[in-house]
């Protein structure tokens, strides 16, 4: 899971494109976050917003769950989970 907006990630999304591992799976945030809920993974609202993106938001493909919210993960991972 990353996003653009993390210059971590981002070398990591560079990476992956450089050595062409585009097999693997990302699953790609928003590059805003929500006040109330912190980083959200793309809507059908979202694409038009980052249609000339070429990092565009995705749907929650790591988890298999299909969450909204990126602290979703976390929480189902350990429920004791404040962020």
């Amino acid at each position: 899971i990353v996003s653009a907006a993390c210059p971590w990630a981002h070398r990591a999304m560079l990476v992956r494109k450089l050595k062409d591992l585009s097999e693997i799976t990302l699953s790609v945030v928003s590059p805003y976050r929500d006040d109330d809920h912190g980083w959200n993974f793309a809507t059908d609202l979202d694409e038009e917003k980052y249609s000339s993106s070429d990092v565009r938001p995705t749907e929650d493909k790591a988890s298999g769950l299909n969450f909204k919210y990126l602290h979703q993960i976390y929480t189902k991972s350990d429920t004791n989970y404040t962020g």
